[in-house]
């Protein structure tokens, strides 16, 4: 194999579609793991499955015998469950695009990175000096993440879909069950307060006060649907994305003097602030502008990823891949495999400068 587009782009399709049809929600990661061994035993790379949940959740840690690379690079391998009609476990192309569970998060990442692997032993004529952590639970706890050995590098290339742009920050998000009373009553009449509006105006409001603070309904529950009255119970569950230096503690109380101004009662579930790297690390630099090949500038990620954990371990972490995040989890998860092709050449200039040595 070498790098031409065409020759890339079968090789991902076959691999993928491998990927793809191994069912992996969260708790069932261990599936997709006798295909990775096989490919890495093919290779003779070392390789060692680390307990997360015993009996059910492993993490992979794959590297070469005598690894001096610096920098590791982490895909996840659970996906959020398989949705119709085409986020399924099956790869299908349609109009030029991929579709189908993880095309984007992440098992199209993983495609191309074995791809990129695959192409550097044919140019190179020997499989490159890596590790790769392949941990489980992302899509829940990020318990994966939280257990990997980093003592023996300086930063990790976190594979999620970025639109092929390196992200050096995530800006941090607080989640909140809210649970609001209402008179309720028959559905021919307006009630006040209407639960829609209410959430509308706390929105705004919250953005009033501190324009950084982006509230997004996640799910909702209201009403009968064999009623015909206006719910007088809701249940909601919020996000509100934050802001990098922005402190929990500071926004929790903000928040929740407003939920009790708006007679909401709450629980809150979880939080992790932001953070950014320096672009004047060297380490940071460099792995942009390998990534890139100096053309894109790094930006701040909306999504949590593993990376957050990194960051809170003293590593540093670039979050970095094919697709656009919005796509990811939805009914329509889809990729351009122009664009996965091009994350395989980026990940083959990764390595082929790694290996430098």
């Amino acid at each position: 194999m070498n790098l031409n587009n065409e020759t890339i782009r079968n090789r991902l399709k076959y691999l993928l579609a491998r990927i793809t049809s191994i069912p992996t929600p969260t708790g069932e990661e261990y599936r997709i793991l006798p295909f990775l061994m096989h490919f890495f035993e093919e290779r003779r790379y070392c390789y060692q499955l680390q307990t997360v949940t015993r009996g059910k959740q492993w993490n992979m840690i794959v590297s070469s015998k005598n690894s001096a690379v610096d920098t590791a690079i982490l895909a996840h391998t659970d996906t959020v469950k398989a949705i119709p009609p085409l986020a399924l476990y099956k790869l299908q192309e349609i109009g030029n695009r991929w579709y189908g569970r993880g095309v984007i998060d992440v098992k199209g990442q993983i495609a191309a990175l074995l791809c990129a692997i695959e192409i550097f032993e044919q140019e190179a004529g020997y499989y490159p000096d890596i590790t790769i952590f392949f941990v489980c639970d992302e899509e829940e706890e990020g318990k994966g993440s939280e257990l990997i050995p980093l003592d023996n590098v300086e930063g990790v290339i976190v594979l999620e879909p970025t639109g092929l742009k390196p992200m050096i920050g995530y800006s941090g998000d607080i989640e909140y069950r809210l649970y609001i009373k209402l008179n309720g009553g028959h559905g021919s009449v307006h009630h006040n307060p209407d639960y829609i509006n209410m959430l509308n105006k706390l929105r705004e409001e919250l953005a009033g006060i501190n324009s950084n603070l982006d509230l997004k309904l996640l799910a909702i529950r209201a009403g009968d649907m064999n009623l015909y009255a206006h719910p007088s119970y809701v249940e909601a569950l919020v996000d509100i994305k934050l802001e990098p230096g922005i402190k929990i503690t500071q926004v929790k109380e903000q928040l929740e003097t407003m939920f009790k101004k708006y007679n909401m009662s709450w629980k809150y579930i979880e939080g992790s602030e932001g953070y950014v790297l320096e672009e004047s690390d060297e380490w940071v630099k460099r792995m942009c502008r390998l990534l890139t090949n100096g053309k894109k500038s790094c930006a701040v990620y909306q999504a949590w990823t593993d990376a957050v954990n990194i960051i809170k371990r003293g590593k540093k972490a670039i979050v970095y891949g094919a697709g656009n995040i919005s796509l990811a989890h939805s009914p329509f998860e889809n990729v351009e495999p122009t664009e996965l092709i091009e994350l395989t050449k980026s990940l083959f200039n990764l390595l082929k400068t790694l290996n430098q040595h």
